[in-house]
């Protein structure tokens, strides 16, 4: 049972690490895209704000099938990302280098660093970037369609489905008055499992002039986790190597 629940959290921890990620008519949208687009850049901050953060670290705690973990999220462009959690007294590590995933998973009775599976790296190549996948989509190879209105729990939204450059697929729910992201949706892997999954974002705060997400819930067939936020610090000094995957030690004799 123990092994079970381990390996369902470690699941939802590949699942978030990165986020990260409705039913609606087509019906005829009040703005078009472009509008939609511009005003949602407008309301996060805008794209002058958002081209001078080059880097984020992010401090919060991550609670799951009752458990809490607190964790330490650095993202940086283009589109790397280094995820650290505290669970069951161990240290645990996801990290993406703009091309590579990679993991430190002693939960799984192994502290060396070890490559994931392209796989499951779906979910970080999605978050195009510190600033998200609808700034300088085309740049990044996405396209954008705007599938209609639809009604996300009672929140009137615009429903956007991005197309990446690797062919996946991901909708994002824009609120129709204040044009921030509410919802996500994404079929993303994790340790060989395809599954759905919905990201709700709420509790919006300004940091330095741009708008973020402090709590974010995800929703699967495992299960849910919710992610708060504490702290959050823009265009820090970080190590040059903190993506990259260490290359693991050689045994000495002891311990061969």
């Amino acid at each position: 049972m123990k092994n079970r629940v381990t390996r369902s959290m470690l699941s939802l921890a590949l699942i978030t690490a990165a986020t990260l990620l409705l039913a609606a008519t087509p019906a005829v949208a009040e703005e078009s895209l472009d509008e939609i687009l511009d005003s949602y850049y407008e309301a996060v901050g805008g794209k002058e704000a958002w081209a001078k953060v080059k880097n984020m670290k992010q401090v919060g705690t991550m609670a799951m099938m009752g458990m809490e973990a607190p964790f330490t999220v650095h993202a940086a462009e283009p589109n790397k990302v280094h995820i650290q959690f505290e669970m069951q007294g161990m240290t645990g590590i996801q990290a993406f280098d703009g091309e590579t995933g990679w993991m430190v998973m002693p939960f799984m009775g192994s502290d060396k660093p070890e490559q994931m599976p392209k796989a499951d790296t779906d979910g970080f190549a999605a978050t195009g970037g510190v600033a998200g996948p609808l700034f300088d989509y085309k740049a990044k190879g996405s396209t954008i369609e705007l599938v209609g209105k639809a009604d996300v729990e009672g929140t009137d939204t615009y429903h956007l489905k991005i197309t990446l450059e690797s062919g996946k697929t991901m909708d994002v729910f824009l609120d129709a008055e204040y044009h921030i992201p509410i919802q996500q949706k994404m079929m993303l892997s994790a340790m060989g499992q395809e599954m759905d999954t919905t990201t709700t974002f709420s509790d919006y705060k300004e940091v330095d002039g741009v708008m973020l997400a402090f709590t974010t819930t995800q929703s699967m067939a495992m299960g849910t986790q919710v992610m708060t936020i504490d702290t959050v610090e823009l265009n820090i000094d970080l190590p040059a190597d903190l993506f990259t995957m260490p290359t693991p030690e050689e045994p000495t004799p002891d311990e061969e």
